[in-house]
């Protein structure tokens, strides 16, 4: 109960702080894990923004997916592993030939924010596409999470098609597999937008997720430190507080 607690509390502040309805957010299913690819086509390149989000109901079993020592938090090197694992499913094919990928940026929420099922993995991976002309690309993610206890249950697989604000973009029919995990489209940006140097755009999903991971350090350190003062109170015999939705009430007379 007392984990239950602390991770709506972290989940609610983080909502307030960005100004998110909890309605809103409590639109994805609790018990799924949630995979999105953000296609964006810029001036010589294509961004891929990848997250993952898992409903409260199967947060555990996916931290521990990530976190292979099961020490209860990700470090840099667990990080790093899941990155590299996570960016070898993703695969980006353009004009039926397949295109390295490059990180550009990952970003993992505070262990106890995911756990609530407020926090999400985002991964910013780039794509030269030189040349200009109309593009057919094809993205797939063939990622299946899994733990030592076995494959996470349920997970839904959605990747979108996004224009980056500025570039006139002409785009064709939009082809999806039945399991979402593979989307088909043709595109062809403005050819004088094209000529010109671009700096790739990281989509704002990947700001999000960082606003959402300090956040979440934030008020994980602040409920660990109510944790401290109940049990010093107890210590001294003082009546203990009780914790109700992350903050100190008084203890029933």
């Amino acid at each position: 109960m007392n984990t239950w607690c602390a991770g709506a509390a972290s989940l609610l502040a983080a909502l307030a702080v960005l100004n998110i309805p909890p309605a809103v957010a409590s639109a994805h299913p609790i018990d799924e894990l949630l995979q999105q690819v953000y296609v964006t086509p810029t001036a010589g390149h294509i961004q891929l923004a990848v997250e993952v989000l898992p409903g409260v109901a199967v947060a555990t079993d996916f931290l521990a997916v990530v976190d292979s020592n099961g020490d209860g938090t990700m470090s840099d090197t667990e990080q790093q592993a899941f990155t590299s694992m996570l960016h070898s499913h993703v695969n980006l094919e353009v004009d039926g030939v397949t295109v390295d990928t490059e990180v550009e940026e990952a970003i993992y929420p505070d262990a106890d924010l995911m756990i609530a099922g407020g926090g999400a993995i985002a991964i910013s991976l780039t794509a030269v596409t030189p040349g200009n002309g109309e593009r057919r690309v094809t993205v797939s993610d063939s990622y299946v999470p899994t733990a030592t206890s076995g494959a996470v249950s349920k997970s839904t697989f959605q990747i979108h098609f996004t224009a980056d604000t500025g570039l006139p973009l002409a785009v064709g029919q939009i082809e999806r597999t039945a399991d979402g995990r593979s989307l088909t489209t043709s595109y062809e940006l403005d050819k004088a937008s094209s000529s010109n140097d671009s700096v790739p755009i990281v989509p704002i999903l990947i700001v999000t997720a960082a606003v959402l991971s300090i956040i979440g350090i934030r008020l994980a350190t602040t409920l660990r430190r109510q944790r401290l003062r109940r049990r010093s109170l107890q210590a001294r015999g003082a009546s203990a507080p009780q914790a109700a939705n992350g903050l100190i009430c008084p203890a029933p007379r």
